[in-house]
């Protein structure tokens, strides 16, 4: 069975290695991603199957990260969870996941269950 590729774009290097460590021990691939803009670049290397992607980054944020990649006719059907630490307000967060095609979010620190349960979801 082919493992699932999952690239993890978040500028907090200690957070993104955890999460690797979390999908490495339950059999997926991950790769790391600390520059946003890197992102186009690194799906062509990497072809993930899913993105987790941080929404509060410097330089580019997590909204304007999806949009860059749903214009890429190579990267526009790879689904994408949103990943954050900040306080959101769910009605306007929930229109710009669907306005960007987003599989949804998760506020951090995610318990690894409730990743992992997103994840299968995503990837069924």
């Amino acid at each position: 069975m082919v493992k699932k590729k999952i690239l993890i774009v978040d500028d907090e290097h200690d957070f993104a290695d955890v999460i690797k460590l979390r999908l490495e021990a339950n059999d997926y691939v991950a790769v790391m991603l600390t520059n946003p803009k890197d992102i186009l670049t690194a799906i062509k290397k990497e072809a993930p199957d899913l993105i987790l992607l941080d929404i509060v980054m410097p330089g580019m944020d997590g909204y304007q990260v999806a949009k860059l990649i749903r214009q890429d006719m190579s990267a526009s059907v790879i689904p994408i969870v949103l990943l954050t630490g900040k306080d959101l307000e769910p009605k306007e967060t929930y229109r710009k996941c669907v306005d960007l095609g987003i599989a949804g979010f998760l506020a951090k620190p995610v318990e690894s269950k409730e990743l992992l349960s997103k994840i299968k979801e995503v990837l069924k």
